[in-house]
């Protein structure tokens, strides 16, 4: 029967127990506003090249199929302008190949707003997706949550499943956002936020 590494099971209690004196020794900082407010945010730490590293947190490559050579002079490659176009594009790429092979930790984060204190984490390589360690962590948190998060943990699937986990959210919207500017006849106007059915 396998068994957790010994320092696993360490991490556990110490988990449990810092968790469980959060609650009860720092009491009149777990709640604000009625809520258990947890941040959520996810960032990238950049990691020695060493082997180890790079085969755990280098991102994985996709393959790429096969492409079509693009025959006679494109607006894009002809003159001085095209030049400059041949440069930029390669000198990305070169970037990107860079940072492809350079290994770096993604990290996201849900910490007690209150305290300061972190809650859970999770990482994973340089192109892991915040949202979906987010998603992951939901049952790691206390009743009442309110997740406060920036414009990457956008998306009605996403808030779908943090109200459903009976949790509520505040999150910021960006450009990217397209929100609806008339309400639909179902749903009903109170104060500034609408609610739907």
């Amino acid at each position: 029967m396998w068994q957790a590494p010994l320092r696993h099971r360490y991490i556990g209690t110490l988990w449990r127990e810092l968790r469980a004196v959060m609650q009860q020794d720092l009491f009149g900082q777990w709640k604000i506003a009625g809520y258990v407010i947890i941040a959520g945010d996810g960032s990238r730490v950049e990691l020695p090249r060493t082997e180890s590293n790079e085969a755990a947190y280098s991102p994985k490559r996709k393959k790429k199929g096969p492409q079509r050579k693009h025959r006679g002079k494109t607006k894009a490659n002809r003159g001085r302008r095209g030049k400059q176009w041949r440069r930029a594009r390669r000198q990305s790429k070169e970037a990107i190949s860079k940072r492809t092979n350079s290994p770096q930790m993604w990290l996201t984060l849900f910490w007690h707003v209150g305290t300061g204190l972190p809650w859970a984490w999770r990482t994973g390589p340089s192109d892991s997706s915040e949202r979906q360690h987010l998603q992951e962590m939901l049952g790691e948190l206390p009743e009442n949550s309110l997740i406060t998060a920036d414009a990457g943990f956008v998306g009605y699937d996403f808030w779908r499943e943090v109200t459903g986990a009976g949790h509520s959210f505040v999150v910021r919207a960006g450009a990217n956002v397209h929100l609806l500017k008339k309400r639909h006849p179902s749903a009903r106007k109170s104060g500034h936020t609408r609610r739907g059915p």
